[in-house]
């Protein structure tokens, strides 16, 4: 059964992990961090009426059977991992009147198919880390700001459509070196809608880097807009050859490492007349890139050509 704080039953303290099916009563309206972790047994929830629901409340809920979850609109308050290392949830509704989802919400989960409410504009640190997306679209979504590492190493990832972005984080689709996370990763191409005006730093850096990633198309938006090229960001994208990026004034360590087709059509999609600072080894292996204007460049990192 399921223990409560009181007899009034608003308040879930912890379940029995020998709960196959909870369907909250119409008396609660909390459930406690860690209520449900760890369940080996649980494979249906219904949350109508729940307002709040602590961190990482349904974490490590193993059960082959626990595959979809809606979080209902009644829920204001949503902990961290609430959701974090349910493997065979591949699924989610969030209706939750909430504007953040928070860090590490389907983190390590099996998630592939996710609705996000119109009230959420911001995506947590983690929030779809590791994760089993093939073809992700946001584009009918409300959000606009992504945290660190949002769908870092996204293993089967192949396309991505991403809504207009104003502020991002570092590493969004960064492959995080681990011994267990070998090989090439799919991620072939990337879409920012109009209207996009930060595309974050350490995006797409990967310690094998995305062989496959052939097209990364960005908006005149991102061409107004971004000047700095921080560090990491296109790291390892052998195959990209054009990037619609304007003029740059910095230029961060590793940006374009090993980008080996940069440039490779004559033109790298970007003017450097008016960089002042390129870091180091910012170009490295960027064989095909012919020449760059740095005439305003006052610091030049060490192996920046090599």
């Amino acid at each position: 059964g399921a223990f409560y704080t009181d007899g009034d039953r608003a308040t879930l303290v912890f379940a029995m992990q020998t709960i196959g099916s909870f369907t909250a009563p119409a008396s609660l309206k909390t459930i406690l961090p860690g209520a449900f972790a760890g369940s080996r047994k649980l494979t249906r929830i219904t949350l109508d009426g729940v307002e709040s629901i602590g961190d990482y409340a349904f974490a490590d809920c193993s059960a082959k059977g626990f595959t979809s979850v809606t979080v209902p609109a009644s829920v204001t308050y949503m902990g961290v991992g609430v959701f974090y290392n349910c493997s065979y949830l591949n699924s989610a509704v969030v209706r939750a009147g909430i504007t953040v989802l928070p860090a590490a919400t389907f983190a390590l989960s099996g998630l592939s198919s996710i609705k996000l409410s119109d009230s959420i504009t911001a995506l947590g640190d983690r929030a779809f880390y590791f994760t089993d997306f093939v073809d992700l679209d946001l584009r009918s979504s409300n959000v606009n700001t992504l945290g660190d590492y949002v769908f870092g190493n996204p293993y089967r990832l192949k396309t991505v459509k991403l809504p207009a972005l104003t502020k991002v984080g570092y590493g969004t689709f960064a492959h995080v070196y681990d011994s267990a996370m070998t090989g090439v990763y799919p991620l072939s191409s990337v879409e920012f809608a109009d209207g996009t005006t930060d595309i974050g730093t350490g995006t797409f850096y990967g310690s094998t880097g995305y062989p496959n990633l052939t097209s990364i198309s960005l908006p005149d938006s991102v061409r107004d807009s971004v000047t700095v090229i921080g560090r990491n960001t296109f790291r390892g994208c052998t195959n990209l050859t054009y990037l619609n990026l304007g003029t740059l004034t910095r230029i961060g360590d590793n940006a374009f490492r090993g980008c080996e087709n940069l440039g490779k059509n004559g033109n790298p999609g970007f003017t450097t007349g008016d960089v002042t600072s390129v870091g180091s080894h910012a170009f490295d292996g960027c064989a095909s890139i012919a020449a760059l204007d740095l005439s305003k460049a006052e610091t030049v990192g060490d192996g920046a050509f090599l």
